[in-house]
């Protein structure tokens, strides 16, 4: 008389087994999935040579919000300018900034340091290079998905010695396009800093003259 009950326990935990074994096999695709997507962003942002686009700029620390509205240049690969109707800059130009947003005024060579961190940030952003910017800066990466981005999460694996840096910077890639449309940086300070990029013109020749610097 115990044998179907047997059976039926055997069979029970058989199916048990099998599902959680095809989880693992899920779980292990995934790594696989986010590489497919982060490839897949690369490819679409090494088809961009150049754009030029609107560009929206939101501050927040504490109860403080500042907004900015400007224009956003790049050409392909070192160089970008953001300039904006309130008088707030940032122009990179191959190993050189001229910045005026923040705590950062001035021009400066783009050596080891919160610049380079910083403009590397933007450039590797529109060239799609998410896995560059988390080897350079010791990010970890995480990708996810909503109805209307990919969305890739860098985030500092150990406390940082520069207290001046980015815990945490968010991508969002447009599901279509795979190019970037939003820009967010989370710094030490508790800081947050969203930069939007809309009406994009892709691969226009843009004047030289935008990223001039004196």
């Amino acid at each position: 008389m115990k044998q179907p009950c047997a059976t039926f326990f055997y069979r029970k935990n058989m199916k048990k087994q099998a599902l959680l074994f095809i989880l693992m096999l899920l779980g292990m695709q995934l790594p696989a999935q986010d590489n497919t997507l982060l490839n897949s962003i690369l490819a679409a942002g090494s088809d961009v040579s150049s754009f030029e686009a609107d560009l929206y700029k939101r501050f927040e620390k504490n109860n403080t919000v500042q907004e900015h509205y400007g224009k956003l240049y790049f050409v392909s690969p070192y160089q970008f300018a953001a300039l904006f109707d309130t008088g707030k800059y940032m122009i990179v130009n191959e190993k050189r900034i001229n910045v005026n947003i923040g705590i950062f005024h001035g021009n400066f060579r783009l050596k080891n340091g919160p610049l380079r961190s910083l403009s590397h940030i933007f450039l590797y952003a529109f060239q799609g290079r998410c896995e560059s910017l988390a080897k350079e800066n010791n990010y970890s990466l995480d990708v996810k998905t909503d109805n209307n981005y990919h969305i890739v999460t860098f985030s500092l694996n150990k406390r940082h010695r520069i207290e001046l840096t980015y815990k945490q910077v968010v991508f969002k890639f447009d599901r279509d396009d795979l190019r970037v449309k939003e820009i967010v940086l989370y710094d030490t300070n508790n800081t947050v800093d969203t930069y939007r990029i809309s009406n994009v013109r892709y691969n226009v020749k843009v004047d030289s003259k935008r990223f001039v610097i004196n």
